[in-house]
């Protein structure tokens, strides 16, 4: 029962040390005009369920990076984390946004499916 307690103890604190981590991480990837390092800032965000972080970043990067090739990977991103912290509208909006964009993309499928989804569920 100790072992578990100390483990859990540590996972959380390990946790609680990524988000600001992150923070840091998407402001170099700024900085230095570095999109990998911002895109894995926003995925780690993501990871930690902290979405409207995740979104914040997203959406920097698609306005500081709008050519470059992670755009697809970004913009769905984008509008997932916009979904998962119950921003509909926007969510519904950026989900448009990236098909408009990406019709056949990587994740144009999942898209989709989503803003169907969520424009029945704003029908209800």
């Amino acid at each position: 029962m100790k072992k578990t307690i100390i483990i859990i103890a540590i996972f959380v604190a390990v946790l609680g040390s990524l988000n600001p981590l992150s923070a840091w991480y998407a402001n170099r990837g700024f900085s230095e005009n570095n999109i990998h390092k911002c895109m894995t800032a926003a995925s780690l965000k993501k990871a930690m369920l902290n979405f409207n972080g995740a979104s914040k970043v997203y959406s920097k990067i698609i306005q500081t990076f709008p050519h470059s090739s992670s755009m697809d990977d970004a913009r769905y991103f984008y509008a997932f984390c916009l979904e998962r912290d119950h921003e509909t509208h926007a969510a519904i909006s950026a989900y448009r946004q990236y098909l408009g964009f990406h019709p056949s993309g990587q994740h144009a499928n999942s898209a989709q499916i989503k803003l169907k989804n969520l424009i029945a569920l704003q029908q209800s």
